[in-house]
């Protein structure tokens, strides 16, 4: 019969033990932090109340344990910790300018952190919390602890004094009126506590949820109340990495995904593949032909180990898993496929964990910098099967190259060298040579990895037609087939963009721009900025007039600086007309300049004019200058093109004008005729007439001889 009270009682505590979530707290200088720690994991939400916080587990039924909160922390940041009766919300009251953020710590623990100041931007814990409950009840002070009085019955024995611990109230009993336990009751509890759990384990007892309240009996007389356990003072400090040593939160304030739930390499064996998977998969369906989620999410991380990117995403849509393991898993099977990814993994890459590296594959634009951690994504790399090493490399060095950041790209090539063989290092070298500028060497790695590696053939015979025009070498009929050839075969695959890419540069520095520019950009319209910047810049005149004239809608679609470079090359090829359209309403001082040059090429010098209008500079002045030259206005221009600092244009113009005398060059013809046209010097009377003579044919010789070549310098106007 003892024994089964034990059991009854050793159940019901069981189960009310089981409900209560333990809130601890800390204080850590410049932040108050608060720990819940549930007895079991599940979902939860955090938002902004009326008067604060709130928080909100999803499973409902828990029941708070906040006694000691206020042991270790003050009132500063946390003024007050009030349960919601009704919507059984944890509600925080902020005693100051602060703002909170939540985050799992573990399964089953979440921490709720204090701090000044205002939230970051985009902070998903500023959301109102829908359904908190009634306001935060007003804070006052405490009232002074006075002892109740005694019951009115109670009359103590005369001649016996009245103990110290026998007071009316609640207070706390002697300690010499409990008994000293049992030193055999512990093992008995130990003993049973095991008996227990293998009743529990084997399914013959099932714990108690919620034990039926006990009634309360009336009792006359004075109460004795038990001694409260006394509280224990645990100062608990949260380390500020997660159990496998990563930042918890980005710089961008995203929580870092734990290494344990990004760990590939441990997702695999060195046993034959086939085999791997055929384990995994008799262990796939359980009872009743349903599948097991443990087993469905175990199959789909040893497709991610394999680099069966595509094979886990399938699994995941057959079989679909609730919890933040299956979203990441997810994830993990479009970046592994080479895919670019914007759910999970943005804003990690400054984590100090495996998910950097995952964020910084998911991301197309070039690592950002001191925003990017380095070491992490090296080290997440670096520990890589194999084959996901070669096949992932290629693209993560392309990032950090792109970004010059040639150290972590030569730190990648030695992780994919040490993989073992593969032609990715080749193309990782032929790039660093070409950024070297290298580009003969770069060349002959590529053509090399072309003839013998068909898996990488298409990057390479790409990267192979971008140098050669890069060096301004136009690639020969065959190239161009052999791409047309290789975008038909990966049409839709992954290398489609860079063969596509490849192709059209090629056709437009060959004399195909109308083929690349109407066909290839249909298929990718991000090519016609590029494709528009090499016609103008490389391609043929005729090629880019035509093009010009016949697409003007691309006038008013692509970006202001690359229809600037179409119409200063139509310009320069003598259709001023054509480039109207392209430097219509485009803003800044390179496009009215531009404007003003097409205006002088069409001899309209008003129009340049008043393009020019409040314009300074050199180059303002210059075409100024021409454009009063071609008024008539020669004094005006003698001054715009001293403005420029051009005096020999403005000696022309000067000489055009027949102020010769005004004319500022100081050796040459014009200066021998200038001499000669000033007043001649009082002839020297010591001289004879012969002597006279012969001076002025000899000045007229000089004369004559500086008009000659000054006619035969200056062209006729």
């Amino acid at each position: 019969m003892l024994r089964l009270a034990l059991l009854i009682w050793l159940l019901i505590t069981t189960g009310a033990m089981a409900q209560v979530v333990t809130v601890r707290s800390g204080e850590h200088g410049d932040f108050t932090r608060l720990v819940l720690t549930f007895p079991e994991p599940g979902g939860w939400d955090f938002g902004r109340t009326g008067d604060g916080y709130g928080f909100r587990s999803r499973a409902g039924g828990w029941r708070y344990d906040i006694s000691t909160v206020f042991s270790l922390i003050p009132r500063d940041r946390l003024a007050a910790l009030w349960v919601d009766p009704d919507s059984g919300v944890l509600r925080l009251g902020l005693g100051c300018a602060c703002h909170a953020i939540a985050a799992p710590f573990r399964p089953g623990i979440v921490v709720l952190d204090i701090r000044p100041g205002v939230a970051p931007d985009g902070s998903p814990f500023e959301q109102a919390l829908e359904g908190a409950g009634r306001p935060l009840p007003q804070l006052a002070a405490r009232p002074l602890l006075r002892p109740r009085a005694r019951p009115g019955d109670f009359r103590p024995p005369p001649s016996e004094p009245l103990p110290p611990w026998y007071l009316a109230g609640p207070r706390n009993p002697s300690p010499a009126a409990f008994a000293a336990p049992d030193p055999r009751a512990a093992g008995l509890q130990a003993g049973l506590v095991r008996e227990l759990s293998r009743g529990i384990a084997a399914g013959a007892l099932t714990p108690a949820i919620r034990p039926a309240p006990a009634k309360a009996t009336p009792a006359s007389g004075p109460r004795l109340l038990p001694a409260p356990p006394q509280p224990v003072s645990v100062q608990m400090r949260l380390p500020a990495e997660d159990e496998a040593g990563g930042k918890r939160l980005s710089d961008q304030g995203m929580t870092c995904i734990a290494d344990n739930r990004l760990d590939l390499p441990a997702w695999g064996s060195d046993d034959p593949p086939a085999s791997q998977i055929a384990r995994a998969r008799s262990r796939l369906l359980g009872e009743f032909d349903r599948p097991d989620p443990a087993q469905v999410l175990a199959l789909a991380r040893l497709y991610l180990h394999l680099g069966f990117g595509a094979e886990a995403r399938a699994l995941l849509a057959l079989w679909p898993t609730e919890g933040d393991d299956s979203a990441v898993l997810e994830a993990l099977a479009i970046l592994v496929d080479g895919g670019l990814e914007d759910v999970v993994f943005p804003g990690m890459a400054s984590c100090d964990s495996r998910a950097a590296l995952w964020s910084v594959l998911g991301n197309p634009a070039p690592p950002g910098g001191t925003g990017t951690n380095t070491a992490a994504v090296i080290r997440a790399f670096s520990e890589l099967p194999p084959v996901q090493r070669q096949h992932l490399g290629l693209a993560l060095a392309d990032r950090f190259l792109v970004a010059g950041d040639r150290p972590t790209a030569q730190a990648i090539r030695a992780a994919i060298d040490r993989a073992g063989e593969g032609s990715g290092v080749a193309l990782i070298d032929a790039r660093l040579d070409r950024e070297s500028g290298v580009s003969a060497a770069a060349e002959t790695r590529l053509a090399d990895v072309a003839r013998r590696d068909p898996a990488l053939a298409p990057r390479a015979v790409a990267d192979l037609v971008n140098s050669r025009i890069q060096r301004g070498e136009p690639p020969d009929a065959d190239t161009i087939l052999e791409l047309e050839a290789l975008l038909r075969e990966h049409r839709g695959s992954a290398e489609a963009p860079t063969l596509r890419r490849a192709l059209a540069q090629a056709l437009v520095v060959t004399g195909n721009a109308d083929r690349a520019l109407r066909d290839l950009t249909a298929e990718d319209p991000d090519l016609a900025p590029q494709l528009w910047t090499l016609l103008a810049e490389r391609g043929e005149e005729m090629d880019l007039v035509s093009r010009a004239l016949a697409d003007t809608a691309a006038a008013r679609t692509l970006p202001g600086q690359v229809r600037q470079a179409v119409a200063q090359r139509l310009i320069a090829a003598g259709f001023p007309q054509a480039a109207d359209p392209w430097l219509a309403g485009l803003p800044g001082v390179e496009a009215t300049l531009a404007r003003a040059t097409a205006a002088l090429a069409l001899r309209d010098g008003r129009l340049a004019l008043r393009e020019l209008a409040g314009n300074t500079g050199p180059e303002s002045d210059r075409l100024r200058a021409q454009a009063l030259e071609s008024l008539g206005d020669l004094a005006g221009a003698q001054a715009a093109w001293v403005a420029a600092g051009e005096p020999d244009q403005a000696d022309r113009l000067r000489f055009l004008d027949r102020r010769w005398l005004d004319l500022t060059a100081t050796s040459g013809p014009v200066a021998t005729l200038t001499a000669d046209l000033a007043p001649p010097p009082a002839p020297d009377p010591a001289l004879g007439e012969l002597a006279r003579g012969q001076a002025l044919l000899t000045g007229s010789a000089a004369t004559r001889g500086a008009a000659t070549a000054l006619l035969r310098d200056r062209p006729a106007p």
